[in-house]
């Protein structure tokens, strides 16, 4: 996880830069301020993001994704731990084509899903072994491409409403640790994982995420 919060610095920073760098622009809303902000929830997570209007049609956006959670789950006699993150930024340029509250989104999205699960004394087709399995199954890369569709429209008072459907483009990868298994059985343990790693990579090409929050204009 350090290398997404590195990630989401990263973004941050990027953003104050182009914050600072851009002109002055005339608004498509009858709000003076070129500053905004969005709050709401995602299939990413709940989510907070500063906006910044470049433009009667170009916005620049870096919207914040946080969640997490703790649960128990048992399949095939085995009791898991899992935790599941969804920490994640995306650093985005949005762009009105009609001058209105439509809007084509594109940029690059930091971090993302990440789940770990630890099965203790594992029980394989009824034979029960002594020690621990340990899985994590996360986004490949730190850093990947978004596209998106989006609804944004503000209203006099400054408030408004917004909505978004898009995907970020990248594979997920599983990675497991095993101490129960005897020495000869670790090569297929380790073949099985490569396996589904490859099925990952042919099967998950980009995640699907939908977005539902509030504005206000300043």
């Amino acid at each position: 996880m350090r290398d997404v919060f590195i990630s989401i610095k990263s973004a941050l920073t990027a953003a104050v830069i182009l914050v600072s760098l851009a002109p002055s622009a005339s608004l498509a809303q009858d709000n003076s301020s070129p500053l905004g902000i969005e709050a709401g929830v995602s299939t990413l997570g709940i989510y907070i993001g500063p906006n910044y209007n470049l433009g009667d049609r170009l916005t620049a956006r870096l919207p914040i994704y946080l969640g997490s959670a703790t649960f128990q789950n048992s399949f095939e006699g085995n009791d898991a731990t899992v935790n599941a993150s969804t920490t994640s930024a995306a650093l985005l340029a949005d762009y009105h084509p009609f001058g209105g509250a439509f809007r084509v989104s594109g940029g690059l999205g930091f971090g993302g899903y990440e789940v770990t699960s630890s099965i203790v004394n594992p029980n394989l087709d009824g034979t029960v072994f002594t020690g621990t399995a340990d899985f994590n199954f996360a986004q490949k890369d730190n850093v990947v491409p978004v596209l998106s569709l989006g609804y944004a429209k503000t209203f006099k008072s400054g408030f408004g409403v917004v909505a978004e459907l898009g995907a970020k483009f990248g594979t997920y990868t599983v990675a497991s640790s095993s101490s129960f298994l005897p020495s000869g059985q670790q090569a297929d343990y380790d073949a099985e994982i490569a396996r589904i790693n490859r099925q990952f990579a042919n099967d998950i090409k980009a995640t699907p995420f939908l977005t539902l929050g509030i504005s206000y204009k300043y």
